[in-house]
């Protein structure tokens, strides 16, 4: 119901500039959903996308492909650096994994066996955030080990 009413208020707000909006939602890791919905922006001649890509190679070539066809796009709250989007919009994932990590550290004293429960490692942002965590962890804190458990993984540092 949520996403209905972002639809309307977008739309309703760029209307006066002739400026048309068209918000598509993929389930997680739907990566072919997403690529299938790439093609239609094509094939319907958008002049623009915005898309929070799933950092996997076939996203990356396929925003290349729309790229090199003149079609911006946009790389929104997760980002794929090679694939030729001409900007990125979001946040600094690195850093917030470090900040995560340095209360983790100040919390604990430094000395914890810390879990990670985290989601798709297809999503920059996760591994963004999970990569400056542990960064700051092997440099800064002597903690004795961590985990980090992506859905299907386990890893352990």
């Amino acid at each position: 119901m949520w996403k209905m009413g972002i639809r309307k208020k977008a739309s309703w707000k760029l209307e006066e500039f002739g400026v048309t909006v068209d918000i598509r939602f993929t389930p997680i890791n739907e990566i072919n959903k997403q690529l299938e919905l790439l093609d239609d922006f094509v094939a319907n001649e958008y002049n623009g996308i915005v898309i929070t890509a799933y950092n996997t190679a076939e996203i990356a070539h396929k925003i290349q492909e729309i790229s090199s066809q003149g079609i911006p796009v946009v790389t929104c709250n997760t980002d794929i650096p090679d694939s030729g989007r001409i900007a990125y919009v979001g946040s600094n994932f690195l850093s917030m994994g470090q900040v995560t990590a340095n209360l983790m550290g100040m919390i604990t004293g430094g000395k914890a066996k810390v879990g990670i429960i985290s989601g798709s490692e297809n999503i920059m942002c996760i591994t963004q955030r999970n990569a400056g965590f542990q960064n700051y962890l092997r440099i800064i804190i002597p903690m004795h080990r961590f985990w980090l458990l992506f859905p299907t993984i386990v890893m352990m540092y």
